[in-house]
Order: structure tokens, then sequence, then C-alpha cells
């Protein structure tokens, strides 16, 4: 009885993904962070709605981590797209001031960029990657 695995990767030199049957077992070293895209800000004051990232034209976000920090207890700490108001991150900063969404997933819609509501003080790093 010979067992068969599915390998699924990315191509070489595009985004695309390939899967290959096979019965021949290697070991796979696969970079993420070649794709991944960082933003960070401190911000000194409150933001209402800022935008914080927008994708190229006919590209969607796939947010993959996020890490935010305040000193503000009276405005909760919210991320969300733009378009649809889906949230993907929320920081009750009455009950903790420091918070990490690492990992998550989170895809916008395609042009859809992610906000910011925040009060003043506050860091904010977000991993994504963007794709069709």
């Amino acid at each position: 009885m010979t067992n068969q695995i599915e390998i699924v990767g990315l191509s070489e030199n595009s985004n695309s993904l390939k899967r290959v049957k096979t019965n021949d077992v290697e070991a796979l070293n696969v970079n993420i962070q070649q794709f991944l895209t960082s933003f960070a800000q401190d911000y000194s004051g409150a933001q209402t709605n800022l935008t914080i990232i927008t994708p190229s034209s006919g590209k969607k976000i796939e947010i993959i981590g996020i890490y935010a920090s305040t000193s503000t207890v009276n405005i909760d700490i919210t991320l969300d797209f733009a378009t649809s108001g889906n949230v993907v991150f929320k920081l009750y900063t009455a009950q903790r001031a420091t918070a990490a969404g690492i990992p998550c997933h989170h895809d916008g819609a395609v042009d859809e960029s992610l906000r910011l509501t925040c009060g003043a003080n506050t860091f904010i790093c977000v991993s994504y990657m963007e794709h069709n």
C-alpha cells in the first residue's frame, strides 16, 4: 500500500497556488513573510474612521495579524473595512490596554480600505497581503 500525499504551494513566479499529488515526500521550505506587508503607526491624537491601508486598484487586503496598544481608556480601538463596515479587530480599552490578534485572517472586498478609530496615544501594527 502506497500513501499518496497532496501538496499545495505557491508557484515560483506568481501568487497562484499549485496542487500536486505525489508519493515522494520532501520538506517544503515556505517563507510566507516574503508576501507580507506591514503597516505600523503611533497616533498621539484620537482618530475616527481614518483610512490606514488602501489596496492597489483591483486588489483586496487580506489581514494576517494585528497588534494594538494604548494608554487611553475612554475610546475603544476598532479596525474595520470601509465599504462593508466589517469589524476585523476591536479592543475594549477600559478592559485591556494591549492586544495582539495574531494569527487572524480577514479578507476585504476588492478596492476596500481598512479604517481605524482610536483614542489618543495609540500604536497600531497590521500585517497583510494584497491579492486579486
